[in-house]
């Protein structure tokens, strides 16, 4: 039997979903920096790095004559040599806590990429990274997200104002591991608007994209890194997080061999090019065609190269698996996407899917052909019409999908420009990972067989989960989601910090709201102290077993605005928590001021019911006999704010629960 319990407001919902299997990721906490709250001397020291002709670096490292593949290439490496005792300044403030902070100019700079060789905060300590204007900011950085290897780096920083500040709660200084030792003066624009908007598809933009909500939600844009024997880049790519015939949930990315080896040269070796630098960004895309932004704090901090085909395979199929050195946070409500190896010999017969972040800009879908193959098939030939979407630079790396929604092909070579209708693009074949001779080991990590189908962890029906933090609000950002957790045993649900993920500012995406959010368990759902819901969508708790979730849910039809009139947020003052209705007694909602509901167990023929406060006083009392009001409605408006037990006895059991009553 399953029972539920509906909040009948539209709300608007915002966590991050932890199970077991996705501990310790790097996320920042919401915290807000001393600036914010305390007057502070207006001075702060200035550390400048050189500026540049960025048209003439775009030119010089973003050429389309290279032989055969291409990067998209942002930012150019510095060296850098800063710590807290010999830059930035210290402020003491009235309560003892201490702050520090230093300002990073280049006027000519479109961003920054920091990047720490030491780095390890003590407990107590927040670091933040914010522009000039405070609107943009990154942090707080706390020692959760200490490593063992001691390293730690930022995403892209937009601007050419950054300022670091440093916090540390507590009249005691316990000053942290902190070094910067390397700057990555960044050249081309902010990584939205850069793709050709005249023939590139947003993934939210179309209708037919919503049968692909899934296997949107597995691509991923890499941050990568290499060293070109002169200088050391950064640069976009794509990628794909693939599922593993365990079901487990490793965060394996897969990816183009020459992006996985940091190099132009398919020959080059796997040395590691900073690899443990490398940001991966998660559901970077627009919510719908009219607005050209994106949240770009979905992200995670280092990877490791797993596998990667052969040197001696020249340029086909050019393949490399990573794995996040970071879990991922469930909140980002990502997927792990399915393959299929079975195409070894000849191409698929019908179009491709591709999906892929074109010049490191928002999520992009496009409908391919595979006309032919290459390199005794090792790779497609995959033609593209400006109508269905072409594939860029920085497309490299980005999975092809068959007419399942499985894996079957990476993006290798040269991308398109919107003056190459019907043009053709290479693609690695996935089925020929392991033959000899390419070795790529797909058998060790991913599994033995040929076609496996893709999971979504968060309704995946783990045995059980727990959720805190900030929920990315949908499959993507289209109004109308339909949202699924469920646990075999049981789902806990934290407090809220903070009541949204994304600033409602105009850097930011605003939450999309009018979207249905279901948690189900097989045993509980238990909402603790503080849980915060904010108006918009609507939520169900639900007891029962887990179900297939088919599809996304998600709806292009347009919905009202506000379709109720909640006046304010939702909040448990107290722990609320939705049982197994078949065997317990539930009391909701507690805390109550006027009206509490009883929910007996199922299929009971007899209950003795009371509720006595703490002092003993009975302020109730009551005999069912086969109770066909379930539940069982009472006014407690006159009951004085206070603790209060119920007692239920059914013959077989006695049951005790406590409830509290507020004013």
């Amino acid at each position: 039997m399953k029972s539920s319990i509906k909040i009948v407001c539209r709300i608007l919902l915002c966590l991050f979903l932890f199970p077991p299997l996705f501990l310790s990721a790097q996320v920042a906490l919401p915290i807000k920096p001393y600036s914010n709250t305390h007057k502070l001397p207006e001075e702060v020291p200035i550390y400048e790095i050189p500026s540049y002709n960025n048209d003439s670096l775009n030119r010089v490292h973003n050429h389309s004559d290279v032989e055969y593949f291409t990067s998209q290439t942002i930012g150019v490496v510095l060296p850098a040599d800063i710590d807290m005792e010999r830059f930035g300044r210290w402020d003491r403030l009235e309560d003892g806590r201490n702050i520090w902070r230093l300002r990073i100019i280049s006027p000519n700079s479109e961003g920054f990429r920091i990047t720490c060789d030491q780095f390890s905060l003590p407990e107590g300590a927040a670091l933040f990274f914010y522009d000039s204007t405070g609107i943009r900011q990154y942090g707080a950085y706390t020692h959760f997200n200490n490593k063992p290897h001691g390293k730690f780096s930022t995403g892209v920083l937009p601007g050419k104002n950054l300022i670091i500040e440093y916090n540390f709660q507590g009249n005691r200084m316990e000053k942290p591991q902190f070094h910067i030792n390397k700057i990555s003066y960044i050249f081309r624009s902010d990584h939205i608007g850069a793709a050709d908007q005249g023939c590139d598809i947003d993934v939210n933009c179309v209708p037919w994209a919503n049968e692909w909500c899934n296997e949107i939600r597995a691509v991923v844009k890499i941050l990568y890194r290499f060293d070109n024997g002169e200088e050391v880049l950064d640069n976009w790519g794509s990628g794909v997080l693939i599922n593993n015939t365990n079901n487990n949930y490793t965060p394996y990315i897969l990816t183009a061999r020459h992006i996985a080896i940091g190099t132009y040269d398919i020959g080059g070796s796997l040395e590691s090019v900073e690899h443990e630098n490398w940001t991966i960004y998660y559901n970077f895309q627009t919510p719908t065609c009219q607005i050209n932004t994106g949240n770009d704090r979905m992200r995670t901090i280092g990877v490791e190269v797993v596998t990667a085909n052969s040197a001696d395979a020249g340029n086909c199929p050019d393949l490399g698996l990573l794995k996040s050195t970071d879990s991922i946070p469930l909140g980002y409500n990502i997927f792990f996407a399915g393959w299929n190896r079975n195409k070894r010999n000849d191409w698929p017969s019908d179009d491709l899917v591709t999906i892929h972040h074109a010049q490191g800009d928002l999520k992009k879908i496009s409908q391919g052909l595979a006309v032919g193959t290459t390199a005794a098939g090792k790779c497609y030939e995959v033609k593209y019409d400006l109508g269905l979407g072409i594939i860029e630079n920085a497309s490299s790396g980005a999975p092809s999908f068959d007419e399942n929604h499985r894996i079957v092909a990476i993006q290798s070579s040269v991308g398109l420009t919107c003056e190459e209708d019907g043009a053709s693009v290479s693609q690695g074949n996935i089925g020929k990972a392991h033959e000899p001779g390419i070795d790529f080991d797909w058998y060790t990590y991913l599994g033995g067989g040929n076609i496996l189908d893709g999971i979504d962890p968060l309704a995946a029906c783990q045995d059980e989960i727990e959720i805190f933090g900030s929920l990315y609000p949908g499959k993507d950002w289209q109004k109308k989601n339909a949202i699924l957790a469920q646990a075999a045993s049981s789902i806990i649900v934290s407090p809220n910090n903070k009541a949204t993920l994304i600033q409602q500012t105009p850097s930011y995406m605003t939450v999309s709201n009018l979207s249905d959010y279901t948690f189900r368990a097989g045993s509980s759902v238990k909402f603790m102290t503080g849980f915060k819901i904010e108006y918009g969508n609507r939520l169900l708790a639900e007891i029962g077993s887990c179900e297939e979730n088919s599809g996304c849910g998600i709806n292009f039809e347009p919905i009202p605005e506000k379709t109720s009139a909640i006046p304010s947020n939702l909040q448990t003052p107290a722990e609320l928590t939705f049982s197994n209705m078949e065997d317990s007694v539930f009391i909701y909602p507690n805390p109550s001021t006027e009206e509490i509901s009883i929910r007996l167990p199922e299929k009971i023929n007899f209950a003795q019911c009371s509720i006595t406060s703490y002092l003993g006083n009975t302020f109730w009392q009551k005999t069912f006999y086969e109770p066909d009001a379930n539940p069982i409605r009472i006014n407690v408006s006159n009951y004085p704010p206070g603790v209060y037990r119920l007692r239920v006895d059914t013959g077989n059991e006695t049951y005790f629960k406590k409830f509290i009553i507020s004013k």
